[in-house]
């Protein structure tokens, strides 16, 4: 469901169920990819982002440049 309802995209700044804040590298069909602050990559299953609330801080800013 993250490939077809999109709610971030490559390169997207978001935060993951953990708090933590990071860019997306990768959409997967199983798993999504995504870098740290610290420049880890994190593997996190579509599943679990699916039950999660996803906060994405790109769209919102884009959002408002679009609005101007």
């Amino acid at each position: 469901m993250i490939m077809v309802d999109m709610p971030f995209g490559l390169v997207d700044m978001t935060k993951l169920p953990s708090g933590e804040v990071v860019k997306v590298l990768d959409i997967g069909v199983r798993r999504s990819k995504f870098l740290s602050e610290d420049k880890a990559i994190i593997i996190v299953p579509n599943l679990e982002l699916s039950k999660s609330k996803i906060v994405n801080y790109t769209y919102g800013q884009k959002q408002l440049n679009n609005s101007s």
